[in-house]
């Protein structure tokens, strides 16, 4: 989950106080009331920012990062980043805490996955503290499904590392801010040979791989997506959340003005075609996670600008995907599962778990301060 240009933490908070409040006209979206969430967990006092996830279905554990960012919310513990982990029995354990480095505030565990090697592999946004290129990939590993040992740099150079997907020998991750000169806001997508991934930082002979931008050179060839945002809530955030479907077809979201796009490769791997699938602002006001579902073979998305979940159909590639959306509330402590700034989302045994990062988005947006309980949200899908 991402912001805009030159952030501040007060900067955030102002970025949404533009929100366009009309809004869009949703009412041709209807919200079926079997959809209502309900409380899934709720997290300790010390987890008030939750934000990805990843499950492992072998151990039938969620992976849960809390990266805790403070959005001038000055009341709240300053802590580190944490791996959570959630068993079947929604039994929550704080597995990991990422060391705060010399020099650095935090790391900032967003996007979180598991290689192919077993480990998990864990995006930091730094934005939030320096603008500089400062944003990572570490790996962290695991011994019999616990995080284990001092994380492993992989990748350093990003703005915003957000998303990260491993899909078979590849490995995709979204850099949510791009701070293009000249461009009021864009984000795009890298793609890295997984071989590349899992040597880097392996040990003292394998460094990390380093993608800080030069624009006296041509763009790196890794960024293989760049997509602009367009200014309908001030806010100018780019690509954000990142998932595949059955058919090898990839989906992403706008964080800043809510388009969606999916896009597939050609037979020699490199990018055949972007394709815009909705509009910034029609229906939704922002993407945040996604996730495929391959049992109901849709794309569920998270709207954290309107408390609200929607769906895409996956379809083939020259048929137009349907959307709908599964549920929208206004603001809400989320005390009885309703939505309180949702961020992310996975669907696990036909439940759709949504993450609630229920941090306040300025005064027209309906997040309107962090408050009890800290928790996840569940829909069931069946």
């Amino acid at each position: 989950m991402t912001r805009h240009i030159f952030l501040t933490l007060s900067f955030f908070l102002a970025s949404f106080a533009t929100f366009v409040a009309q809004g869009a006209d949703n009412s041709k979206f209807p919200v079926d009331q079997r959809f209502r969430p309900a409380l899934y967990a709720t997290l300790p006092d010390d987890m008030y920012g939750p934000d990805a996830q990843y499950y492992d279905a072998k151990t039938e554990t969620l992976y849960l990062s809390v990266p805790n960012f403070l959005f001038g919310e000055s009341d709240l513990p300053k802590t580190s980043s944490f791996i959570v982990k959630i068993n079947k029995d929604r039994e929550i354990k704080k597995a990991y805490e990422f060391p705060i480095l010399d020099g650095e505030v935090k790391i900032g565990a967003m996007g979180i996955e598991m290689g192919s090697d077993g480990n998990l592999y864990v995006c930091d946004n730094q934005y939030f503290f320096d603008s500089n290129f400062k944003s990572r990939v570490w790996r962290v590993r695991l011994q019999d499904g616990n995080p284990v040992g001092a994380p492993e740099l992989v990748v350093s150079g990003l703005k915003v590392a957000n998303a990260i997907l491993w899909d078979g020998d590849w490995v995709y991750v979204t850099d949510t801010i791009l701070d293009e000169p000249g461009k009021y806001g864009s984000g795009g997508i890298w793609r890295f040979a997984a071989a590349d991934i899992l040597a880097a930082g392996s040990d003292a002979s394998h460094t990390a791989i380093d993608v800080t931008r030069d624009d006296s050179k041509p763009r790196d060839p890794r960024l293989i997506i760049v997509e602009d945002s367009v200014n309908i809530r001030g806010n100018n955030c780019g690509a954000d959340g990142l998932c595949r479907d059955e058919n090898g077809v990839f989906y992403f979201g706008n964080y800043g003005d809510g388009a969606f796009y999916r896009f597939r490769f050609d037979s020699d791997n490199n990018v055949e075609k972007v394709e815009k699938l909705f509009a910034a602002g029609e229906p939704m006001r922002s993407v945040d996670g996604i996730c495929f579902d391959p049992e109901t073979r849709k794309v569920y998305i998270t709207d954290s600008a309107q408390n609200a979940i929607w769906a895409v159909k996956a379809v083939d590639w020259t048929d137009k995907p349907t959307i709908e959306r599964i549920w929208e509330n206004d603001d809400t402590d989320g005390s009885d599962g309703l939505l309180d700034l949702p961020c992310e989302c996975r669907v696990v045994d036909g439940n759709l778990i949504i993450t609630n990062q229920d941090c306040p988005v300025g005064e027209t947006g309906k997040c309107q301060a962090t408050d009890k309980p800290y928790s996840l949200s569940v829909i069931s899908l069946e």
